[in-house]
């Protein structure tokens, strides 16, 4: 917030998809946005899910409040899907209280099914306003995740509804890429708006050393552990290079393929599992990386790129989403083809036999991420002014 900037005099209940299992071991995006963003709202109110079936809250600063609301998910499809049906109206219930419990001005949801469902049901039950913001294909997930059965093929049906009844009544919709609206703009009656997705520039900040050992190069994934983030042929890469012995690959993260990756481990794939951290850490967990690799089979603009980029750490990513806008092939980092191991084998192979390139990427990094996310508080701060429906001063 500059020092011309005055508080928003409203209330912002964020409801996110993000899983929070620990209040003191949060990821790194969602709540430095917000903490960003409670510099320029009068309060800011986080909702999201918790894994572990806990209900949990936390106050953050004077401005910022956290909870969480149970959520159970599985490989299962069925099993996903009866979960989801009680726990959205868990969800329903909590966000009605938090409305009168905060006195809630507006609620953006992020993403149309675990963020959008309640907040619809929240917004015609409680009269509040919402928008959508959207940063992946939830629809190619499914597909991934769950296949192409009947039951997939039916709850991707009923996926188009509920996006279509949600996004027609949002106020607006906010997309991290124009695919993404262009996508979805035939259920929108609000105005679409391309927005850059968030990165802490006070949080993430340049290294100084981008080389610290030549002998051997230092490799991490961010991120949950799930068959979408290209967890299959990420494994498939690593047993290629299981015979050489100058890199080690640092997995941070949680999902259903944690077995495969402790297994990993044990065969000797130069795999560290270093578990799910705290907000705190993942800075310093990037900075002393050397390359960030995202092998993702479906994406928009992921934060974790930007956070790398934004500590001068360059990034091996799958060409998909908005990733090839951010990182320039060659110059940042190393495009590949999703889900095609032999093509992420080349770009690591690529770095351990040019090392030179994590130092000349690197310094390239940060003012790439800078022109690109830079105005993304600014951005936000004008759409609330236009489209929050009340702007009140309080006593």
């Amino acid at each position: 917030m500059t020092s011309s900037s005055k508080k928003l005099p409203f209330r912002l209940c964020i409801v996110s998809q993000w899983r929070f299992d620990d209040l003191k071991k949060m990821p790194g995006k969602p709540i430095s946005e917000a903490t960003r963003m409670s510099r320029e709202i009068e309060r800011i109110v986080f909702v999201c899910y918790n894994e572990k079936g806990e209900y949990l809250s936390r106050k953050i600063n004077e401005n910022l409040y956290v909870y969480t609301v149970p959520l159970l998910m599985s490989n299962s499809l069925v099993s996903t899907l009866k979960n989801m049906v009680t726990q959205f109206v868990s969800m329903f219930t909590f966000l009605s209280k938090i409305m009168k419990i905060h006195d809630i001005d507006f609620i953006r949801a992020e993403n149309i099914i675990l963020g959008g469902i309640p907040t619809f049901l929240t917004s015609m039950v409680n009269s509040v306003k919402y928008a959508i913001w959207m940063a992946g294909f939830e629809d190619q997930v499914i597909r991934i995740r769950y296949g192409q059965g009947i039951i997939s093929t039916g709850v991707q049906w009923l996926f188009t509804l509920l996006k279509s009844t949600i996004l027609s009544r949002a106020e607006y919709a906010v997309g991290v890429s124009s695919e993404l609206l262009r996508e979805n703009q035939r259920y929108t009656n609000g105005p679409s708006i391309v927005t850059p997705n968030f990165v802490d520039f006070e949080l993430f900040l340049p290294k100084e050393d981008y080389l610290k050992d030549p002998r051997k190069i230092r490799f991490v994934y961010i991120g949950r552990l799930e068959s979408e983030k290209g967890m299959k042929p990420l494994l498939e890469t690593l047993a290629l290079l299981k015979e050489r012995d100058d890199f080690v690959f640092r997995i941070v993260g949680w999902g259903t393929f944690l077995p495969e990756i402790l297994n990993a481990t044990r065969k000797g794939l130069h795999v560290e599992y270093w578990g799910k951290v705290s907000h705190d850490e993942i800075p310093e967990i990037i900075a002393d990386s050397d390359v960030l690799v995202l092998p993702s089979l479906t994406e928009g603009m992921p934060a974790v790129i930007l956070e790398s980029l934004a500590s001068g750490t360059p990034v091996i990513a799958s060409s998909v989403g908005q990733i090839p806008i951010v990182v320039q092939d060659g110059l940042q980092g190393i495009l590949v083809k999703p889900g095609d191991p032999q093509s992420l084998y080349d770009a690591i192979v690529k770095i351990l036999d040019n090392k030179d390139l994590v130092t000349t990427m690197g310094k390239a990094a940060r003012p790439r991420v800078e022109r690109i996310s830079g105005g993304y508080v600014r951005i936000h701060r004008k759409l609330y002014e236009r489209f929050v429906p009340k702007l009140r001063t309080r006593n």
